[in-house]
């Protein structure tokens, strides 16, 4: 016994050629002895007993095989083997990689400045599973009531607030942003659709939206999507200007000065 388990051991080949050894029965024709073995529901019927061994065959690839069965083993050698007329194929067990987009945290509505940049819009988080994912691009689509017009660039950023690629908006009120992304298996990349608030004045009160709408991936299967994040309100005025808040001032002083002289009014009336 201790011999026929080393010589199953010896049994392995490595150059793509596998001797298999195992409690089963198989079917072969040998053109030796025209015999053959045919195993049904586990019950041997053959014209001549087969003794088969155990063995250990290690590191089998995908490729080419040929299946050998021996009938005994005279030293350190099988000998009286048949083997199969064709080779069988052992191929790798393909996986389904899925990329699923996630709606992150998202920013809190505010105002879009006129000529702000890398306005944050819509946080998304992009897991793979299944296998490594390979993003090349990313759709954003414009929604909301609002003018494309109001908006000079859209961006994807990274979890740093990194640019990882940009693009205009066309007609469609879409951009195809070129962003290579590397997620490996297992992993969650978080990503932040943004905008820059051109200066071009007359969209002050409009309210827009950036939605993630498609990704163009290596995954087989792409799910989550669309995601669309916080709405922000349009600003003619730009970042630090007086101007915005001093019109809000004044009309608060326009106010306080009616108020003044409604009661003045008021007051005249009483004594008149």
């Amino acid at each position: 016994m201790e011999r026929e388990r080393r010589g199953g051991m010896e049994g392995v080949k490595r150059d793509r050629r596998v001797e298999f050894g195992c409690n089963m029965f198989f079917f072969f024709s040998s053109r030796r002895r025209h015999t053959r073995y045919i195993s049904v529901t586990g019950v041997q019927t053959c014209a001549l007993p087969i003794s088969l061994y155990n063995s250990v065959v290690a590191e089998i690839k995908p490729g080419s095989y040929f299946m050998k069965v021996c009938k005994r083993l005279d030293g350190p050698k099988y000998v009286d083997c048949d083997q199969s007329d064709a080779p069988f194929s052992i191929v790798a067990a393909k996986t389904t990689t899925t990329l699923s987009a996630i709606s992150g945290v998202q920013p809190a509505s505010y105002i879009a400045f006129k000529g702000q940049k890398n306005i944050p819009f819509t946080a998304v988080n992009l897991s793979a599973s299944g296998g490594d994912a390979v993003i090349s691009s990313l759709t954003v689509e414009r929604t909301g009531f609002a003018n494309d017009a109001a908006f000079a660039r859209v961006a994807v950023l990274d979890e740093g607030g990194n640019i990882l690629g940009s693009g205009l908006l066309g007609t469609n009120h879409q951009s195809v942003i070129v962003s290579p992304l590397y997620i490996e298996d297992g992993q969650t990349k978080k990503i932040t659709i943004a905008a820059d608030r051109s200066t071009v004045n007359g969209y002050g009160g409009q309210v827009a939206y950036f939605s993630l709408m498609g990704i163009n991936s290596s995954a087989d299967v792409i799910k989550g999507l669309p995601i669309t994040g916080a709405g922000h309100t349009i600003s003619d005025a730009g970042v630090g200007e007086v101007g915005y808040f001093s019109r809000i001032d004044q009309m608060a002083n326009v106010l306080q000065s009616a108020k003044g002289l409604l009661e003045k009014m008021l007051e005249t009336l009483k004594n008149w």
